[in-house]
C-alpha cells in the first residue's frame, strides 16, 4: 500500500488515502519477441489533492462511469466491478 501511495505521488503528483487494504490484482501475458508478464495491483483510494502529472505522463483524465471511453485497458472494467462501481 505504501508503494502505491508513493508511486501515485511520484508519477501523478497526487496524494492518496488507501480505503481498502485488499488489492484487486490482474495478470496478463504480453506476447512480443519475448513473453512479458504484466501484473497490475489496484487499490481503492481517495484523492487528497489534485493531479499534477509528471513528465512521463502523456495523457490522463477523469471519466463519468456512465460514459466510459471504448478504448479502456483490459484491467479497468474488472477493477471497477471488483470495487462495486459497476455491475
Amino acid at each position: 500500500m505504501e508503494t502505491a501511495a508513493r508511486r501515485a505521488k511520484k508519477e501523478m503528483g497526487i496524494e492518496i488515502e488507501i480505503l481498502e487494504e485488499e488489492p484487486f490484482i490482474t495478470f496478463a501475458r504480453k506476447k512480443t519477441e519475448e513473453d512479458i508478464d504484466v501484473i497490475l495491483v489496484h487499490f481503492l483510494a481517495k484523492k487528497i489533492n489534485e493531479i499534477q502529472p509528471g513528465k512521463d505522463i502523456r495523457e490522463w483524465g477523469w471519466h463519468n462511469l456512465d460514459k466510459l471511453p471504448q478504448d479502456l485497458g483490459p484491467n479497468i472494467i474488472p477493477a471497477l466491478k471488483h470495487f462495486s462501481f459497476l455491475k
